[in-house]
């Protein structure tokens, strides 16, 4: 992941001075901080892969944080820019409340492995004698699920499982079990599969963002081959998640059936929660205790956590996306085994240097 931007505030100052010393035209980047809701967070080509994911927030150290909240660089910037200007009378604004919440018990309802899921919440299935990447198969977020057999006549154990071009990030599964990842931010494309796992490989694959500058066309998906000891696999069925469309989501709950999958990864997870107080103010959602994911509050992607890679914990909770009474939120956890019952917390301050 990449680090959170930090710059300090007496270097911003100084410069700041000797510009407007010159009469120069000055502008911040960032000046308000933001957030990169549902799949908008891109990558920078760099670290052992060349892929670094960006974090989900866009605070980056600005003037005015995440939430629109003034900060003590603010203050410092405000002060220097009166030195050469004219003090506009407009009132110094403050910093509004944020609010924390009694912890939220989350009910576990099925994988997105499962034939429920297929069904409910897929956008397509097909098949290919080789993987498709996502824009060939015109997806451009989420996951996709990629099976195929094992071949009867590997006898090895335990076999190398290597995935070539893999962007971004692989959860395989051998019959539905959960068996490892494979990584393109830590360049890890190969693992041990033991003989007599199973008979179908699958690898659901997560688009973890695109590279921001630098190249032009970041794309995603399974883009080479895969190989069990060197042999390649053919005759792939794809099924894509794209998980832009909440509907599909709120259907899938509606109609869950109480049955689950506990081996396998991507689970789905659902709770409502009440607001009782007419007062609704920012807050922070807390994933610690979970693994890597992504989150819906009342239909809203608030986007990817990864509290286990930091340095972000907390995601920024806008106050207009939370009403006064029931509250809906569905988490959707890719490789942590949570357990039933599992509690998140809301909190009333931001966590982004959490590692």
């Amino acid at each position: 992941m990449e680090p959170l931007a930090r710059v300090a505030t007496g270097p911003v100052v100084s410069q700041l001075r000797k510009m407007l010393q010159q009469g120069a035209n000055v502008n911040f980047y960032m000046f308000h901080g933001g957030t990169n809701f549902a799949f908008t967070s891109g990558a920078n080509d760099g670290g052992a892969g060349r892929f670094n994911t960006d974090i989900t927030s866009y605070d980056y150290d600005a003037p005015l944080d995440e939430a629109g909240d003034p900060t003590s660089k603010y203050f410092a910037i405000r002060d220097a820019v009166l030195e050469f200007l004219p003090d506009p009378g407009v009132p110094v604004p403050g910093r509004l409340p944020k609010m924390s919440l009694p912890p939220v018990q989350m009910n576990r309802l099925g994988t997105l492995l499962s034939e429920q899921a297929r069904q409910t919440l897929a956008k397509y299935s097909l098949s290919s004698q080789r993987p498709l990447g996502f824009e060939a198969l015109n997806q451009h977020s989420g996951l996709i699920l990629y099976e195929t057999q094992i071949p009867g006549y590997l006898h090895s154990d335990p076999m190398t499982l290597r995935v070539d071009m893999l962007h971004d990030r692989a959860y395989v599964h051998v019959d539905n079990k959960f068996v490892g990842i494979l990584s393109r931010e830590t360049a890890t494309y190969t693992l041990p599969i033991r003989l007599g796992s199973g008979s179908k490989l699958q690898l659901v694959v997560e688009n973890q963002g695109r590279i921001n500058y630098g190249i032009a066309n970041d794309k995603k998906g399974i883009l080479g081959a895969v190989t069990l000891n060197g042999n390649e696999l053919l005759n792939w069925s794809m099924t894509g998640f794209p998980l832009e469309d909440y509907s599909l989501l709120e259907k899938y709950i509606d109609q869950f059936s109480g049955s689950e999958d506990t081996t396998s990864s991507v689970k789905i997870y659902h709770a409502e929660f009440d607001i009782s107080s007419s007062n609704i103010y920012d807050t922070y959602f807390d994933p610690r205790g979970w693994g890597k994911g992504v989150v819906f509050i009342n239909g809203f992607n608030l986007g990817r956590y990864w509290p286990l890679a930091g340095p972000q914990i907390t995601l920024y909770v806008p106050r207009h996306i939370l009403r006064q009474g029931k509250n809906t939120i569905v988490v959707i956890e890719y490789e942590t085994d949570v357990p039933q019952g599992t509690v998140i917390n809301f909190r009333d301050q931001a966590i982004l240097d959490g590692r």
